[in-house]
Formats: structure tokens, C-alpha cells, sequence
């Protein structure tokens, strides 16, 4: 009886045990039932995602997607929306997910919560280029800068060798008086004409140190020479416009931003004024008939667009105003977040994604 008792004890808690295994891998793997299929939101914004063809979706963060669901063997559906939709979707939970030109935002972070970040990003200045042609401030002002810093310190160093042989040769006495650097004014002249290798020789120093610098002054004077040269060709020769725009700058502005972007979430926080557009290719057909100076967005978005869009339209700001990352959008303690992520850390560190989701923000235009 009582060795019946006990077996009957010992088979009740090897079950209780391998109830609470099976129960603890089960929350730890939340597996996708076969008959789930995840409803996906792709925010409609190239190259990050975009449809080629009804139902044929392609872009960076699309295909990045399609991997990561293979790897885990999820079922998906796509729908493409724009952003504003895509978050409260995700949030009211008629979206599992959503992917896309997707902002980590302290806004965003109230309403959903995010995957690792995926790619840096950051926000841009675009303004037309036939907007800016001629105009000093953008155009001309950034190459006569380069030159002028160039110029200067060329001059530095001339001015310097002078001085220095000028001290060394002005309180020696020789018989050939007018060939003497007796003041500073000789010492620039012989400075530059040796500089020029043209060499007059109406102004020669005659003292063994004033020898020494001048030979160092030679080798220096042809390296800064050609140095010169080669920058001053190289800038006058870009063919491309500097265009740099910065917050202040923005202050002073007639600018648009996409409305529900990370860009028109800084300009609210700050409380700048702006024109908030729906569809960025108006704002961008408003900027190239000067209804607006410029528009401030995503740098990728704004690039593809000025590549393959408008070609030879836009002019895109060398400096990035303000840095981002982009990530995937998930409801709120969504159980998939965290296998997500792991297979998600597992394809961004390969080599070719690297180079995709990494590349350079800012390209010459």
C-alpha cells in the first residue's frame, strides 16, 4: 500500500516537472503557429521600402525583413502605408510590426517600442539648384573661403621666412649695399620672388644663416607652391555647389518638413516654424518652383530621391543636422521583439549588410 502510495507520488511529480519545462520553453520560444500569418507594415519611402508592382515590395529595410523571417520561419503579409498609419496600427495592434524609413523618436518611443537599431540616418537640408545659382552666399562665398584659407597660409609662411632672414641680415654691412635685406619690405620681396623660383637676384642674403634659410625656404616654398596649386585647381574645378544650412540658418528660412517625421518632431519640440507637407514629392515640385526655399528630411529618403527622382534638380546640404537610428516598430511588450532582435543582430553584423545599412550618410552632390 504504501509502496504503491509512493510510486504514485514520484510518477505525479516527474509530470508536475515536465509541465513546467515544456511551460518554460514555451515563453522563452514564443513559436508563430502555423495558420499565423503577421500582418507587416511598410512605410511607403524609398529606398527603405516602397512597392515596384501591386503586391512586389523591394527596399532596403523590406529585404532586410524577408531574412529575418526566413530565419525564424514566419509567414508575413505586406501593406504599405505611410508612416502616421504604420505607428498607430502598430499600436491599436492592426499591425503586428511595421518596417520602413521608421525614426527612433522620444514621440514614438510613448506609442511603440523598437528593435535594435537597425541603420543610422540623420535629417538633411534639400533647395533647388537653379534657386541658388549665383547667389554669393552659397555659391561663390564657400570657394572664395577655400581660396582665401589657402592664400593665407601661403602668406603666413612667406611672411615668416622674411622676417626671419630680414633679422639675420639687416645689421650686416657688405659691399654690395643694394643686394643687402636691410628692411622688411626687401625681406617679403626676396621672399617672394624666390618662392616664384624666378630668382631676381637683386636681394640675396649674404650671411651663412640667412644662406641656410634661404635653401630651407626654396624646398619649402616649391612644396607650398604646388600644394597651392593643386587645391586652388581642385576647388575652382567642383562641380558641385557647397551648400551648408544649419539651425540658425533654418531660423531665418521659409522651410518645409514632412508632417509625423523625425524632422517635424525636432522643429515642434523646438517650436520653429515650418511648412508641414503630406507627400514629399510636393514639397520637393514646391521647392523647384519657389513656393518654398527648402526641405528638411531623411538623408537616404532626400538622396534616392535627388539620384533617381530628380536628377540634376537638387542641391543636398554637406552637413547633416541632426543624427538618427532607424529601427522596426513593434506594439508594446510585444512577445516578438525579442527574437527579433537576435536574428536581427545576426544578419546586420554581416559584411553585406554592413556595407548596405552603414554607408555614408552625406555623398557629394
Amino acid at each position: 500500500m504504501i509502496t504503491d502510495f509512493l510510486s504514485a507520488r514520484i510518477f505525479l511529480n516527474w509530470v508536475l516537472v515536465i509541465l513546467l519545462c515544456t511551460i518554460g520553453v514555451g515563453h522563452a520560444y514564443p513559436q508563430q503557429d502555423e495558420e499565423t500569418i503577421l500582418e507587416v507594415a511598410v512605410v511607403d519611402a524609398a529606398p527603405y521600402g516602397f512597392a515596384v508592382s501591386e503586391g512586389f515590395f523591394e527596399g532596403i529595410m523590406v529585404d532586410l525583413w524577408r531574412e529575418v523571417a526566413e530565419d525564424l520561419g514566419m509567414r508575413y503579409n505586406f501593406t504599405l502605408i505611410d508612416i502616421d498609419e504604420a505607428l498607430s496600427g502598430v499600436r491599436e495592434g492592426t499591425f503586428d510590426l511595421a518596417i520602413g524609413a521608421i525614426t527612433v523618436t522620444p514621440e514614438r518611443e510613448t506609442m511603440v517600442d523598437f528593435s535594435h537599431g537597425v541603420t543610422p540616418s540623420g535629417i538633411v537640408t534639400v533647395v533647388a539648384k537653379d534657386h541658388i545659382h549665383g547667389k554669393f552666399e552659397t555659391y561663390y562665398k564657400p570657394i572664395l573661403l577655400s581660396l582665401l584659407k589657402i592664400v593665407l597660409i601661403l602668406s603666413t609662411f612667406m611672411l615668416a621666412s622674411a622676417t626671419i632672414v630680414w633679422l639675420l641680415e639687416r645689421k650686416h654691412r657688405f659691399h654690395e649695399r643694394e643686394k643687402q635685406i636691410r628692411h622688411l619690405g626687401d625681406g617679403i620681396w626676396w621672399s617672394a620672388v624666390t618662392i616664384s623660383t624666378v630668382g631676381y637676384g637683386d636681394k640675396v642674403p649674404h650671411t651663412t644663416l640667412g644662406r641656410v634659410v634661404g635653401i630651407a625656404w626654396i624646398f619649402v616654398g616649391v612644396t607650398m607652391v604646388s600644394l597651392f596649386t593643386a587645391n586652388a585647381a581642385a576647388i575652382l574645378s567642383r562641380p558641385t555647389v557647397a551648400l551648408t544650412v544649419t539651425f540658425q540658418d533654418l531660423k531665418k528660412m521659409d522651410f518645409a518638413a514632412l508632417d509625423n517625421s523625425a524632422a517635424s518632431e525636432y522643429f515642434d519640440r523646438h517650436q520653429m516654424d515650418y511648412t508641414g507637407y503630406d507627400d514629399i514629392d510636393e514639397a520637393i515640385q514646391d521647392i523647384r518652383d519657389r513656393k518654398t526655399e527648402a526641405l528638411v528630411g531623411d538623408a537616404k529618403v532626400i538622396r534616392y530621391l535627388a539620384d533617381e527622382v530628380y536628377p540634376g534638380d537638387l542641391i543636398i546640404s554637406d552637413n547633416v543636422l541632426l543624427m538618427d537610428y532607424l529601427a522596426f516598430a513593434f506594439q508594446e511588450r510585444s512577445p516578438l521583439i525579442e527574437i527579433v532582435n537576435v536574428a536581427l543582430l545576426k544578419h546586420i553584423n554581416e559584411p553585406r549588410w554592413q556595407k548596405t545599412l552603414f554607408s555614408p550618410i552625406h555623398k557629394e552632390n
